[in-house]
């Protein structure tokens, strides 16, 4: 080969001679004003991005609204293919009738998914038109937005998998019509941001599997906290409720600071559970507490629960005659802790328990877990209790006693991770981390199998919501 072919080679464009179905699939991970921009490349490349089944419409750093309107509209004109995915993030168009044009439009052209992300303006008030609720194509929704408004038909979502919210004020009325009678739910997931008003979120779903919620009061201090004296709490406390209908329900992952009752009908199938309870306001802990248990009750027959939260004083725990899996994080502050030989009391086939210590800047800090060891040995304990993990140990004095008792009783255990802080971290009994290490080693074994395990904890140990 002579040095012309060779450089003729070299600058030979190989992607250009890609198949059309391979040049379409390229274009279609790129924002729709890129994926428009390759028809510049070469004359092989013009109206590659036509075909694409994704449109991505962006309008962050534009300050032509005009331009992005023209835009959206040229672009939607021009292809006239079906749409596998839809994307529309604008937070500066006014005109709400355009966007109502475009989702009518990705409708039309039977899209599969569509994510609409408003931003967290509160001045613009968006309602998403009926034919996307009608759609029957549609089977994954996602929706950002500050303020949106809903007023769906009586029969809404028909194919819907799929349906993540994240909303920021949301109003009662939206929040009662949105999640209810969707057919084909499977996954759904809350994320919101609360004001003043008290919500009722009513779920009915007969196929949903999976249910997240993450709820937070947008304006509640976190570092504003009262007296340990419950005697001053407020006669009348604000409780957010949700009422979900799902005879399918497997999964629930559950995350909030504010006050919460969960009412669950036909939730006999729930096989895990992920809690995460930040309520700390100590002049709620009464009815806090009412709300933990009912919530705990509620999900007793999970195989798998994780369990986080500052304050667990005054709860009662069900048992958990399933519960093979547990995972409790312990945070500094709060007396989740003074449950755990109540967990390993009432759940008999519990075989993996992993303990994570946090440390939570939160102003309560102790530096004991408060353990307390039970009076009779828990049957997991002596039967089927198989793997322990031990994240995050600091060398406090109860800790250390909980570890014992744990190692010492455990007849069955095969294996015990135990992943120590960093020598900074640890409690002033112990200057570094292998004199803990070495404490730990002399602990007795009830179990002539088990065998001790010392890991790096590389993540750092704190909770900063």
């Amino acid at each position: 080969m002579d040095s012309q072919s060779k450089l003729e080679e070299r600058v030979r464009d190989r992607i250009s001679e890609l198949p059309d179905l391979v040049l379409i699939h390229i274009v279609s991970f790129l924002e729709t004003k890129y994926a428009v921009r390759t028809s510049i490349l070469s004359t092989r490349w013009k109206g590659i991005w036509a075909f694409s089944p994704n449109l991505d419409f962006r309008d962050r750093f534009t300050k032509n609204k005009a331009g992005f309107v023209d835009f959206v509209d040229r672009v939607l004109i021009f292809r006239d293919t079906d749409i596998q995915k839809f994307r529309l993030e604008c937070s500066n168009v006014g005109d709400f009738s355009h966007i109502y044009s475009w989702i009518r439009t990705a409708v039309r052209q039977n899209v599969v998914e569509v994510d609409l992300n408003f931003g967290s303006n509160r001045d613009q008030v968006y309602e998403l038109p009926d034919s996307l609720f009608m759609c029957k194509s549609l089977e994954v929704l996602k929706v950002v937005s500050g303020c949106i408004t809903f007023d769906p038909p009586s029969q809404r979502f028909p194919s819907l998998k799929v349906l993540d919210a994240c909303l920021y004020h949301p109003n009662n009325d939206s929040m009662e019509k949105l999640f209810s009678c969707c057919p084909a739910l499977e996954y759904l997931s809350i994320r919101a941001t609360i004001g003043d008003e008290v919500l009722n979120f009513k779920v009915s779903a007969p196929e949903l599997k999976t249910f997240k919620v993450d709820l937070f009061n947008a304006y509640k201090d976190e570092n504003e906290y009262h007296s340990e004296d419950e005697d001053e709490a407020p006669e009348c406390i604000d409780v957010y409720n949700f009422f979900i209908n799902a005879p399918k329900l497997e999964t629930i992952d559950i995350h909030t600071d504010i006050l919460s009752n969960f009412f669950f009908e036909n939730a006999a199938s729930l096989m895990k559970a992920n809690i995460n309870l930040t309520v700390h306001d100590s002049s709620e802990r009464r009815t806090f507490a009412n709300c933990a248990t009912a919530l705990l009750a509620a999900v007793s027959n999970v195989k798998d629960l994780s369990l986080s939260a500052h304050c667990f004083k005054a709860c009662y725990l069900p048992a958990f005659g399933n519960l093979s899996k547990l995972k409790l994080v312990f945070q500094d502050c709060h007396h989740l802790e003074l449950l755990l030989p109540e967990f390993l009391i009432r759940s008999p086939k519990l075989e993996s328990l992993i303990i994570d210590h946090f440390e939570y800047a939160c102003g309560e800090h102790t530096n004991n877990c408060r353990w307390s060891q039970p009076k009779k040995v828990p049957n997991c304990l002596l039967s089927q209790l198989k793997t322990i993990s031990l994240r995050g140990l600091r060398g406090a004095p109860d800790e250390m006693k909980m570890a014992k008792y744990l190692l010492m009783t455990g007849k069955v255990l095969e294996t015990v991770t135990v992943s120590t802080t960093s020598d900074r971290d640890l409690l002033s009994v112990y200057a570094t981390e292998k004199e803990l290490q070495k404490t730990l080693c002399t602990f007795q074994k009830g179990s002539k199998t088990c065998v001790v395990k010392f890991v790096k904890d590389k993540v750092r140990r704190s909770l900063d919501y």
